[in-house]
């Protein structure tokens, strides 16, 4: 009887394990976060934008774990607004451009409640103000913060 008991904990804990091995939320080389020429001919404005995920000088990124197809969208208006959702809710913000169209401030971004904010939400949330420039390539648009991180966002329809 107790040799069942310790081969299903151990089946349990293996079985735990692999669920938990390869989900987003990984840390993964940024190569393998896949590009496509098109993205680097993509406007700032007026483009639907969704975070691959998070992003540091290392050139590893921890893919967001999103909780639906339009968690951490963002669209930003040619009005100054920045429209979009966190992982569970709506969002907005306001945003400008420096005169050489390389420094992007974000001078305020919220959700419209707090409640049942999960997984990347509140990550999203206290760093989308932080984004002092950005940059169009071939993986997407970067806004960067802190001298070193960054947050990679694909095109989506």
């Amino acid at each position: 009887m107790k040799s069942s008991k310790k081969i299903g904990l151990i089946l349990s804990l293996l079985f735990l394990v692999a669920q938990s091995g390869c989900q987003q939320g990984d840390l993964v080389p940024l190569r393998e976060i896949p590009q496509n020429p098109s993205y680097a001919n993509f406007p700032l404005m007026s483009t639907k934008w969704q975070l691959v995920g998070f992003g540091d000088s290392k050139d590893k990124i921890r893919k967001a774990e999103r909780l639906s197809p339009i968690s951490y969208t963002v669209v930003f208006t040619n009005n100054g607004l920045i429209e979009g959702h966190t992982a569970s809710n709506y969002a907005a913000g306001e945003y400008a451009l420096s005169s050489d169209n390389v420094g992007l401030t974000i001078s305020r971004f919220f959700s419209m409640t707090e409640a049942n904010e999960v997984l990347d939400g509140p990550l999203f949330l206290q760093t989308m103000p932080r984004v002092n420039s950005y940059s169009i390539s071939e993986k997407g648009l970067k806004l960067n913060y802190d001298r070193k991180k960054y947050l990679l966002f694909q095109p989506v329809d």
